[in-house]
Protein backbone atom coordinates (compact mmCIF):
# COMPACT_ATOMS: atom_id res chain seq x y z
CA UNK A 1 0.00 0.00 0.00
CA UNK A 2 1.38 3.02 -0.55
CA UNK A 3 1.00 6.86 1.51
CA UNK A 4 1.30 9.99 0.49
CA UNK A 5 3.44 12.19 2.25
CA UNK A 6 1.18 15.42 3.10
CA UNK A 7 2.40 18.71 3.42
CA UNK A 8 -0.08 21.94 4.20
CA UNK A 9 1.11 24.88 2.50
CA UNK A 10 0.69 26.94 5.65
CA UNK A 11 2.42 24.84 7.53
CA UNK A 12 6.49 24.37 7.09
CA UNK A 13 8.01 20.65 7.89
CA UNK A 14 10.14 20.95 10.96
CA UNK A 15 12.96 18.94 12.07
CA UNK A 16 13.11 16.42 14.93
CA UNK A 17 15.69 17.82 17.26
CA UNK A 18 16.31 14.41 18.10
CA UNK A 19 16.55 13.15 15.33
CA UNK A 20 19.64 12.04 13.97
CA UNK A 21 18.89 11.34 10.24
CA UNK A 22 20.54 14.16 8.33
CA UNK A 23 17.81 12.94 5.41
CA UNK A 24 16.66 16.66 3.43
CA UNK A 25 13.07 16.56 3.61
CA UNK A 26 12.55 16.14 -0.39
CA UNK A 27 13.82 12.85 0.07
CA UNK A 28 11.61 11.56 2.68
CA UNK A 29 8.76 12.79 0.58
CA UNK A 30 10.23 10.64 -2.39
CA UNK A 31 10.85 8.12 0.10
CA UNK A 32 7.41 7.58 1.68
CA UNK A 33 5.32 8.65 -1.24
CA UNK A 34 4.91 9.56 -5.15
CA UNK A 35 3.15 13.01 -5.89
CA UNK A 36 0.86 12.73 -8.16
CA UNK A 37 0.14 15.37 -11.05
CA UNK A 38 -3.14 16.32 -11.52
CA UNK A 39 -4.52 15.94 -14.75
CA UNK A 40 -5.98 18.91 -16.91
CA UNK A 41 -8.85 17.70 -18.51
CA UNK A 42 -9.09 20.53 -21.01
CA UNK A 43 -5.91 19.36 -22.80
CA UNK A 44 -6.89 15.82 -23.25
CA UNK A 45 -8.06 14.97 -26.84
CA UNK A 46 -11.73 14.19 -27.48
CA UNK A 47 -12.24 11.57 -30.30
CA UNK A 48 -14.18 12.73 -32.70
CA UNK A 49 -17.37 10.73 -33.76
CA UNK A 50 -17.04 8.99 -37.39
CA UNK A 51 -19.09 10.25 -39.67
CA UNK A 52 -21.30 6.94 -39.97
CA UNK A 53 -22.11 6.69 -36.38
CA UNK A 54 -22.75 10.92 -36.38
CA UNK A 55 -25.60 9.47 -39.12
CA UNK A 56 -27.05 6.76 -37.07
CA UNK A 57 -27.50 8.86 -33.81
CA UNK A 58 -29.00 11.55 -36.10
CA UNK A 59 -31.35 8.90 -37.48
CA UNK A 60 -32.22 7.66 -33.99
CA UNK A 61 -33.33 11.42 -33.05
CA UNK A 62 -35.30 11.70 -35.55
CA UNK A 63 -37.49 8.61 -34.99
CA UNK A 64 -37.54 9.56 -31.46
CA UNK A 65 -38.84 12.86 -32.42
CA UNK A 66 -41.75 11.17 -34.66
CA UNK A 67 -42.71 8.65 -32.25
CA UNK A 68 -43.66 11.37 -30.10
CA UNK A 69 -44.52 14.02 -32.03
CA UNK A 70 -49.12 14.81 -31.57
CA UNK A 71 -50.27 15.03 -34.98
CA UNK A 72 -53.02 18.12 -34.93
CA UNK A 73 -55.64 17.91 -37.44
CA UNK A 74 -55.62 20.66 -40.02
CA UNK A 75 -57.36 23.44 -39.79
CA UNK A 76 -59.38 24.80 -42.87
CA UNK A 77 -60.90 28.25 -43.15
CA UNK A 78 -64.59 28.25 -42.67
CA UNK A 79 -66.87 30.30 -45.48
CA UNK A 80 -70.23 30.81 -45.61
CA UNK A 81 -73.24 31.19 -48.23
CA UNK A 82 -73.10 34.98 -47.70
CA UNK A 83 -69.29 34.70 -48.94
CA UNK A 84 -70.49 32.05 -52.10
CA UNK A 85 -72.91 34.37 -52.81
CA UNK A 86 -71.06 37.47 -52.88
CA UNK A 87 -68.58 35.53 -55.17
CA UNK A 88 -70.90 34.65 -57.72
CA UNK A 89 -72.27 38.04 -57.62
CA UNK A 90 -68.70 39.58 -58.61
CA UNK A 91 -67.87 37.33 -61.13
CA UNK A 92 -71.75 37.74 -62.75
CA UNK A 93 -71.77 41.72 -62.15
CA UNK A 94 -68.04 42.31 -62.49
CA UNK A 95 -66.58 40.21 -64.68
CA UNK A 96 -63.70 39.37 -62.04
CA UNK A 97 -61.46 36.32 -63.00
CA UNK A 98 -61.86 33.73 -60.14
CA UNK A 99 -58.78 34.36 -58.16
CA UNK A 100 -59.46 37.60 -57.78
CA UNK A 101 -62.95 37.28 -56.63
CA UNK A 102 -62.19 34.58 -54.45
CA UNK A 103 -58.97 36.97 -52.70
CA UNK A 104 -62.07 39.59 -52.23
CA UNK A 105 -64.70 37.09 -50.65
CA UNK A 106 -62.30 35.26 -48.72
CA UNK A 107 -62.66 31.71 -50.09
CA UNK A 108 -59.53 29.49 -50.81
CA UNK A 109 -58.79 29.75 -54.73
CA UNK A 110 -59.01 25.68 -55.15
CA UNK A 111 -62.61 25.71 -53.19
CA UNK A 112 -63.61 28.66 -55.23
CA UNK A 113 -63.10 26.39 -59.09
CA UNK A 114 -65.40 24.03 -57.41
CA UNK A 115 -67.94 26.26 -56.63
CA UNK A 116 -68.44 27.96 -60.02
CA UNK A 117 -67.97 24.79 -61.58
CA UNK A 118 -71.53 23.42 -59.43
CA UNK A 119 -72.91 26.62 -60.20
CA UNK A 120 -72.55 26.52 -63.50
CA UNK A 121 -73.48 22.49 -63.42
CA UNK A 122 -76.91 23.80 -62.45
CA UNK A 123 -79.83 25.64 -63.37
CA UNK A 124 -78.42 28.64 -61.52
CA UNK A 125 -81.29 28.66 -59.08
CA UNK A 126 -79.68 27.02 -56.50
CA UNK A 127 -76.26 28.23 -55.23
CA UNK A 128 -73.52 26.05 -54.21
CA UNK A 129 -73.20 24.50 -50.94
CA UNK A 130 -77.17 24.28 -50.66
CA UNK A 131 -77.72 21.42 -52.85
CA UNK A 132 -78.73 18.47 -50.79
CA UNK A 133 -76.55 15.30 -50.96
CA UNK A 134 -78.74 11.98 -52.12
CA UNK A 135 -77.91 9.29 -49.69
CA UNK A 136 -76.06 6.57 -50.86
CA UNK A 137 -78.40 3.51 -50.35
CA UNK A 138 -78.32 -0.01 -52.04
CA UNK A 139 -80.36 -1.79 -54.24
CA UNK A 140 -84.10 -2.85 -52.65
CA UNK A 141 -84.06 -6.28 -52.13
CA UNK A 142 -87.38 -7.57 -50.30
CA UNK A 143 -90.41 -6.33 -52.08
CA UNK A 144 -94.34 -6.87 -51.70
CA UNK A 145 -94.75 -10.19 -52.77
CA UNK A 146 -91.80 -11.16 -50.35
CA UNK A 147 -92.80 -10.02 -46.81
CA UNK A 148 -96.49 -11.68 -47.89
CA UNK A 149 -94.82 -14.93 -47.99
CA UNK A 150 -92.87 -14.36 -45.22
CA UNK A 151 -96.00 -13.32 -43.08
CA UNK A 152 -97.70 -16.59 -44.51
CA UNK A 153 -94.74 -18.47 -43.38
CA UNK A 154 -94.67 -17.32 -39.64
CA UNK A 155 -98.21 -17.75 -39.45
CA UNK A 156 -97.76 -21.41 -40.49
CA UNK A 157 -94.50 -22.20 -37.49
CA UNK A 158 -94.90 -19.24 -35.23
CA UNK A 159 -91.55 -20.18 -33.70
CA UNK A 160 -89.47 -20.60 -36.72
CA UNK A 161 -85.68 -19.06 -36.54
CA UNK A 162 -84.57 -16.70 -38.69
CA UNK A 163 -81.91 -18.32 -40.44
CA UNK A 164 -84.54 -21.21 -41.68
CA UNK A 165 -86.84 -18.19 -42.49
CA UNK A 166 -84.09 -17.03 -44.39
CA UNK A 167 -83.70 -20.25 -46.13
CA UNK A 168 -86.99 -20.84 -46.76
CA UNK A 169 -87.07 -17.21 -48.42
CA UNK A 170 -84.02 -18.38 -50.77
CA UNK A 171 -85.18 -21.55 -51.94
CA UNK A 172 -89.26 -19.73 -52.96
CA UNK A 173 -87.14 -17.11 -54.67
CA UNK A 174 -84.47 -17.97 -57.05
CA UNK A 175 -81.56 -16.09 -56.89
CA UNK A 176 -82.65 -14.08 -53.74
CA UNK A 177 -80.05 -13.45 -51.43
CA UNK A 178 -80.29 -11.72 -47.88
CA UNK A 179 -78.47 -11.61 -44.73
CA UNK A 180 -80.10 -12.32 -41.46
CA UNK A 181 -79.91 -8.77 -40.05
CA UNK A 182 -81.64 -6.97 -43.12
CA UNK A 183 -84.07 -10.11 -43.04
CA UNK A 184 -85.04 -9.00 -39.27
CA UNK A 185 -85.14 -5.18 -40.42
CA UNK A 186 -87.59 -6.14 -43.11
CA UNK A 187 -89.76 -8.44 -41.21
CA UNK A 188 -90.12 -5.91 -38.14
CA UNK A 189 -90.12 -2.61 -39.99
CA UNK A 190 -92.40 -3.98 -43.46
CA UNK A 191 -94.00 -7.10 -41.85
CA UNK A 192 -94.91 -5.48 -38.49
CA UNK A 193 -93.88 -8.38 -37.07
CA UNK A 194 -91.80 -9.15 -33.86
CA UNK A 195 -90.35 -11.36 -31.05
CA UNK A 196 -92.85 -12.23 -28.39
CA UNK A 197 -93.11 -14.55 -24.97
CA UNK A 198 -95.20 -17.29 -26.40
CA UNK A 199 -97.98 -18.88 -24.16
CA UNK A 200 -98.07 -22.72 -24.71
CA UNK A 201 -101.18 -24.71 -24.76
CA UNK A 202 -102.01 -27.85 -25.78
CA UNK A 203 -104.89 -27.43 -29.37
CA UNK A 204 -105.60 -31.00 -29.51
CA UNK A 205 -105.50 -32.86 -25.86
CA UNK A 206 -109.24 -31.89 -25.58
CA UNK A 207 -110.49 -32.33 -28.64
CA UNK A 208 -112.73 -35.06 -29.60
CA UNK A 209 -111.13 -36.81 -31.70
CA UNK A 210 -108.17 -37.23 -29.65
CA UNK A 211 -111.00 -38.71 -26.66
CA UNK A 212 -112.38 -41.00 -29.50
CA UNK A 213 -109.46 -42.77 -29.82
CA UNK A 214 -108.44 -42.66 -25.93
CA UNK A 215 -111.64 -44.48 -25.45
CA UNK A 216 -111.79 -47.19 -28.35
CA UNK A 217 -108.34 -48.06 -26.98
CA UNK A 218 -109.41 -48.31 -23.54
CA UNK A 219 -112.75 -50.56 -24.40
CA UNK A 220 -110.01 -52.97 -26.64
CA UNK A 221 -107.48 -52.95 -23.84
CA UNK A 222 -110.27 -53.91 -21.61
CA UNK A 223 -111.88 -56.93 -24.12
CA UNK A 224 -108.32 -58.24 -24.23
CA UNK A 225 -108.20 -58.71 -20.88
CA UNK A 226 -105.19 -56.23 -20.35
CA UNK A 227 -105.30 -54.17 -17.16
CA UNK A 228 -104.51 -50.82 -18.33
CA UNK A 229 -104.46 -49.35 -14.96
CA UNK A 230 -101.54 -51.56 -13.59
CA UNK A 231 -99.76 -52.07 -16.67
CA UNK A 232 -99.89 -49.40 -18.83
CA UNK A 233 -98.53 -45.45 -18.80
CA UNK A 234 -99.97 -43.05 -20.96
CA UNK A 235 -97.75 -40.43 -22.46
CA UNK A 236 -99.38 -37.39 -23.26
CA UNK A 237 -97.69 -36.71 -26.86
CA UNK A 238 -99.76 -33.37 -27.34
CA UNK A 239 -97.86 -32.00 -23.33
CA UNK A 240 -94.40 -33.80 -25.22
CA UNK A 241 -94.44 -31.89 -27.87
CA UNK A 242 -95.36 -28.55 -25.66
CA UNK A 243 -91.72 -28.75 -24.05
CA UNK A 244 -90.00 -29.08 -27.62
CA UNK A 245 -91.33 -25.83 -28.83
CA UNK A 246 -89.20 -22.26 -28.23
CA UNK A 247 -90.44 -19.82 -25.46
CA UNK A 248 -90.73 -16.77 -28.04
CA UNK A 249 -92.50 -17.01 -31.34
CA UNK A 250 -93.35 -13.94 -33.78
CA UNK A 251 -96.45 -12.35 -33.41
CA UNK A 252 -98.19 -9.23 -34.91
CA UNK A 253 -96.32 -6.11 -33.33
Amino acid sequence: MDFIHYNPSEYSLLADDESTDETDFSDLAIQYGEVQMLIDMDIIPVPELQSSEMEEVTENLVETFQEVTIKTPAKYKKYGQDQIERFIRIIQEEGLTVPKAAEQCSIPRSSAYKLLDEFNAGDGSVLPGNIPKALKRGPKKLFPQHSAFLIELFDINPSIVLEEARLKLCEHFNGLEISIPDLYKHIREKCSISLKQATKYTVERDAPRTLELRFNIVNQWKAAGVSFSENCIFVDEAGFHSQLTRSRAWSKA
